[in-house]
């Protein structure tokens, strides 16, 4: 008994070392808007994302599945959803966002990976979740309700802020890649998913390069400081290694105690926000990024098993949503 309980327990350590990661990713996210713009970070951490997913390929298990061809689109689609929706985040913090709001509210992909699987799969949601969906729009509500003072957290007298506009695409197409990694694993490893879905960055990183050769977008400079190489590439690997840490605890734990655990992440980038950058956070904002965590565990509770790392992927997970 004593020798196989380390074993039992290896899932939480997994699962707390994934929201270490990703918590810390949400830092990272701040300090990449403050040294690159976010097409030239979405570009840059690309290395970092493909570097460390191939990391699967060691596995065993990488061969296994059934239907690569189906299932091999679908982690592509994982990968491009998931990495235009990391440049949406990064919108996000460059027009104002503050890390310690947008994350939280980002964190709300189980909002859309339901609706989805309602309409597409056909799932139901229980009544804890339910009650998740309630608790999530007051929660949307009150991170874009006027504030007396203004600013990023209060919106404007805009119907929404722009950054909180970014913010929403970033938690759509994060939702949309939740989704598709949930077809991907039907027919393909978690790993070869993984894979997949990091190879499907590169695309993405060469549109945005050639946009910025054509003067669409701010062009692409390789010549910058070793800082700002360093958190683009720290930006992209901690999605992977993110990832990593997180099919561990998947594959060793049970899906929707891990996920209800994970879905806490954004408390950590909170609690870190708050003294790097001296963001200030009024009351009711502190109750959207609350009722945020609340609603993101309640939305995660009972999901059906089968996991994937993130997207970041917030890195990519069947349960939570590319990073």
């Amino acid at each position: 008994m004593t020798a196989i309980q380390p074993q039992r327990s290896a899932w939480l350590v997994y699962t707390m070392v994934a929201i270490v990661l990703w918590g810390v990713w949400g830092i990272v996210s701040k300090f990449a808007d403050r040294e690159l713009p976010p097409a030239a970070t979405q570009v840059i951490s690309t290395i970092g994302v493909v570097a460390t997913s191939l990391l699967f390929l060691l596995s065993p298990r990488v061969r296994q599945g059934t239907n690569f061809l189906y299932g091999g689109m679908a982690a592509f689609g994982v990968g491009l959803t998931a990495s235009v929706g990391n440049l949406a985040l990064l919108l996000s913090l460059r027009n104002g966002g503050e890390a310690s709001i947008v994350i939280p509210l980002t964190g709300l992909v189980p909002l859309v990976t339901i609706f989805l699987a309602m309409l597409l799969l056909r799932e139901r949601i229980n009544r804890v979740q339910g009650a998740g969906v309630v608790i999530a729009l007051v929660a949307i509500y009150l991170f874009n309700a006027p504030a007396e003072g203004g600013g990023a957290a209060g919106g404007s007298q805009k119907l929404m802020s722009k950054w909180m506009a970014y913010a929403i695409v970033a938690l759509v197409l994060w939702g949309v890649a939740a989704v598709l990694q949930k077809v991907a694993t039907k027919y393909i490893s978690t790993e070869l998913s993984t894979v997949l879905f990091a190879l499907a960055f590169v695309p993405v990183a060469i549109v945005l390069w050639w946009l910025g050769q054509i003067g669409k977008i701010e062009p692409i400079t390789w010549h910058i400081s070793g800082k700002a190489w360093g958190v683009a590439i720290a930006f992209g690997a901690l999605i992977g290694i993110g990832g990593l840490a997180l099919f561990a605890a998947y594959r060793d734990g049970k899906a929707s105690i891990v996920t209800a655990l994970y879905s806490l992440y954004p408390a950590l980038t909170v609690v870190l926000a708050v003294p790097i950058f001296h963001e200030k956070i009024t009351g009711r904002t502190w109750i959207a990024i609350v009722l945020a965590l609340m609603a993101a565990v309640a939305l995660s509770y009972e999901t059906p098993a089968g996991a994937a790392p993130p997207r970041g992927f917030e890195v990519v997970t069947s349960e939570t949503g590319a990073r």
